[in-house]
């Protein structure tokens, strides 16, 4: 998560792109939740888990976005680069 974060840092056109969370577009028997039946969105920051309920997962999926936007913040740091708002 490190290097996309570093990646991110220095493009916010990908950062932003990245946290829109598209839709999964392929066979809708595959991209809609088991449980309630909502469309899954794409999150590729976990190795193996990239499809993510809206709905059911939203704890996790917070989660996940907050550590990332943390790494982002650390890379900029790091990098020297100035704060995105």
């Amino acid at each position: 998560m490190e290097e996309v974060a570093k990646v991110a840092a220095g493009h916010p056109a990908y950062l932003e792109a990245l946290l829109d969370l598209p839709d999964y577009p392929f066979r809708d028997d595959y991209g809609r939740c088991k449980k309630c039946d909502a469309t899954k969105t794409q999150m590729f920051l976990k190795r193996r888990k990239f499809l993510w309920c809206p709905n059911c997962d939203k704890a996790g999926l917070d989660k996940l976005i907050a550590t990332f936007l943390a790494a982002v913040e650390t890379a900029r740091r790091n990098l020297d680069l100035p704060r995105q708002t």
